[in-house]
């Protein structure tokens, strides 16, 4: 589990469904979301296999932000996986 800089959006892999999720702190009624993932362990061996299935994992373990908050490193299993974020 993650922070923003800005302390809004708190981010947390949902290790069960294969996923990150965010996490509106500063909203009232508190959304969450789908950051990227939710696939299947099929899928995710397929995208290790050269098919471009974006967003899916295999065993996310850990994560980082990057100090400009522009990219998130995630573990997962045997790869290490960069996601950038829309500005």
């Amino acid at each position: 589990m993650i922070a923003s800089a800005n302390g809004r959006l708190l981010y947390v892999m949902d290790f069960g469904n294969r996923a990150i999720r965010s996490v509106e702190l500063d909203n009232i009624d508190t959304m969450v979301g789908t950051v990227v993932g939710g696939g299947s362990t099929v899928a995710a061996k397929q995208q290790e296999s050269g098919w471009n299935i974006p967003g899916l994992f295999e065993i996310p373990t850990v994560m980082c932000l990057s100090p400009n908050q522009l990219f998130m490193y995630i573990g997962d299993h045997r790869t290490m996986r960069r996601l950038q974020f829309s500005i």
